[in-house]
């Protein structure tokens, strides 16, 4: 498997349309190539039985917006922690638009959740059952 490195400048060099979903699911190692995915089944498919209470290095960290019954109805925004003391996200910051990817990033965790906690009701963290440690 390449290491996390590896996989986040692959990911800069991606030529076709992407999110912040389908990067942190290519570097998480769930797509073959960073491309666009849609959040309309990302909880159910990838995140759901993987709370943790809190961060650990490599796993997913997502914006979500509940419904009525306090479920997840939408994935606002999807990262992966890079690190831990300070904390720190790897996301791209938007989605393909006006035919480009918007910039890969690795920010502390309060500049991302400046931008992207007030469009949520609530931040969790999943466990990457892809992870090995060692990217």
């Amino acid at each position: 498997m390449d290491s996390l490195e590896t996989l986040v400048e692959k990911a800069k060099k991606t030529l076709v349309p992407t999110n912040c979903i389908g990067t942190s699911l290519f570097i998480a190692g769930f797509q073959k190539q960073d491309r666009f995915k849609s959040g309309k089944n990302l909880y159910d498919s990838y995140l759901k039985g993987n709370e943790i209470e809190y961060p650990e290095k490599f796993c997913f960290v997502s914006w979500e917006r509940l419904d009525e019954n306090d479920s997840v109805k939408k994935v606002v925004h999807l990262g992966i922690i890079s690190e831990i003391k300070p904390l720190k996200v790897i996301s791209r910051k938007g989605r393909y638009y006006k035919g480009k990817n918007q910039d890969l990033t690795e920010e502390y965790f309060k500049e991302v959740n400046e931008i992207y906690g007030f469009l949520s009701d609530r931040i969790r963290f999943y466990a990457n059952p892809k992870s090995n440690k060692k990217l």
